[in-house]
């Protein structure tokens, strides 16, 4: 798990999105057999900003929490 942790923070180093001076004030990791993601209010935000860098890559994101997003509609009765 220690492993992993340095792993995943050296890609967001690398990968900018994490800054190199950032303060990391704490770390949390759980081993789920099986999990489900959950959208969450900065989701759009956080994913555009991954999608654009993975295309950069020729990878399109596809799939349930790819690309794809889910819409409100507002309905009359």
């Amino acid at each position: 798990m220690d492993e992993l942790k340095r792993v995943v923070i050296d890609g967001l180093h690398r990968s900018g999105m994490l800054p190199r001076n950032a303060t990391i004030a704490t770390t949390w990791a759980k081993r789920l057999e099986y999990g489900y993601p959950v959208p969450y209010v900065e989701r759009n935000m956080h994913m555009h900003a991954a999608d654009a860098e993975l295309r950069k890559l020729g990878i399109w994101s596809r799939g349930r929490f790819g690309s794809w997003k889910y819409a409100e509609i507002a309905v009359d009765l």
